[in-house]
């Protein structure tokens, strides 16, 4: 008789322990989930170190283009598709790699690098094959833990040795933090016997900033013409696309043949994705000619000065 007794009862207690354990795992895996959906969502865009470079005075840092991706496939967690670029040659990407995300048990977020070719890269963006098709660096994840309202991410020296092309075994290091605006890198590679084969450069490390490029619609009007004629605007266009990363950029004819002696030049804030400031200078001169604030509105920032009217929209297409 207890013996019957008991045995409901256990087996009450089993179906309670093994509901909570369910609930908990899945309220554990939504959260874990949560935290990954932040982190892609704050590493996914256009990134440049040129901002930081122009007002930082130059950090020894060549100014980049590094293109983040997501990426998703329906039995995998989503993906970052990385291509990297200087910011004068954004055409001519010279590095491509996959990053893959996943959780742990500690809490910590890991992220495995694949390095790929420009066609694999390709593949990936065509939908055409598996995240899983690329083995990642072995023993070189990135380690990333939410702290303090952001992302710190860390590659352990003593696990990421590879050999150089000598044999010589280099140890790699890389701290990373990220916000939604900024993703700064500081790498160190070590030889065995001490010597630096990658670092800091002025001991400053890489501070990437979010960079918007735009398609631009611009009439120039030449000295002396007259401002109330619109026959005597005219039509202009940047040397190369515009951005907001503050470079000076020369004006053309429409058909590029020949320069107008003007520069062009376009301040944004990452924090405030509405706001953008216009620059026109002289060439060869540092003041500026005119500034002007824009005023955005369905999408489109305009803004006219005396010399210069405009109208800009965003290209998330551009290359």
């Amino acid at each position: 008789m207890i013996f019957s007794i008991v045995k409901p009862i256990a087996k009450v207690f089993f179906f309670l322990v093994t509901s909570l354990f369910f609930v908990n795992a899945a309220a554990t895996d939504q959260s874990q989930d949560k935290e990954i959906t932040r982190l892609l969502d704050w590493l996914a865009g256009d990134f440049s170190n040129l901002r930081y470079i122009l007002e930082s005075g130059g950090s020894g840092h060549p100014p980049i283009l590094l293109r983040q991706q997501l990426v998703s496939r329906d039995d995998e967690n989503p993906a970052l598709l990385v291509e990297q670029s200087w910011i004068n040659q954004p055409e001519e990407s010279y590095r491509y790699q996959l990053f893959t995300f996943r959780k742990v048990r500690t809490g910590e977020i890991i992220q495995s690098i694949a390095v790929l070719s420009s066609s694999e890269f390709q593949d990936i963006q065509a939908g055409d094959v598996q995240f899983s098709d690329y083995a990642p660096l072995r023993n070189c994840e990135i380690i990333w833990r939410e702290e303090d309202g952001l992302f710190n991410g860390f590659r352990d020296p003593e696990r990421c040795r590879f050999s150089d092309q000598h044999g010589e075994l280099v140890h790699w290091q890389t701290r990373l933090t990220v916000t939604p605006h900024q993703y700064i890198v500081d790498d160190f590679a070590v030889t065995a016997q001490g010597e630096t084969i990658l670092g800091q450069v002025d001991g400053v490390p890489v501070v990437n900033e979010r960079i918007r490029f735009f398609v631009a619609d611009i009439e120039f009007l030449p000295a002396g013409a007259d401002a109330s004629s619109d026959d005597a605007w005219v039509e202009v266009q940047p040397r190369q696309t515009l951005h907001d990363h503050e470079q000076r950029i020369a004006l053309m004819d429409s058909k590029g043949e020949f320069f107008y002696g003007h520069d062009i030049q376009l301040f944004g804030k990452a924090d405030q994705p509405e706001y953008l400031k216009v620059r026109l200078y002289r060439q060869n001169e540092e003041s500026p000619l005119a500034e002007l604030t824009t005023v955005y509105q369905d999408g489109e920032w305009r803004a006219q000065g005396e010399r210069i009217r405009l109208r800009l929209r965003q290209d998330r297409d551009v290359y």
